[in-house]
């Protein structure tokens, strides 16, 4: 799941909405994707659990990456906010972890 957390007053957050609506799309047609999905909160309406407190965030836009198996270690994306460098990040993100 990739998450991301916005405040409707963030004007980062309104300009990276269409970057996201663009990914979202692009997801929906990419085997290589296959499986990942995405979810908007407002975090203004929403807070999170104390059980997700790995999941701070100061400001927005805020994205996380929980990976199936790793939930509770979610991994922030900190790079350009745009649709393509989202998708690398993704794919390089998304590779198979050897076991530990």
């Amino acid at each position: 799941v990739l998450l991301f957390i916005f405040s409707p007053m963030c004007p980062h957050c309104h300009k990276f909405q269409s970057q996201f609506v663009q990914l979202a799309n692009s997801v929906a047609g990419d085997r290589e994707l296959a499986g990942l999905r995405l979810a908007r909160m407002d975090a203004l309406q929403n807070k999170l659990p104390k059980k997700f407190a790995s999941y701070s965030y100061r400001s927005f836009p805020t994205l996380f990456l929980a990976v199936k198996g790793r939930k509770e270690k979610p991994i922030k994306f900190e790079g350009r906010r745009e649709a393509s460098v989202l998708r690398q990040w993704l794919l390089a993100n998304l590779k198979p972890q050897p076991p530990t």
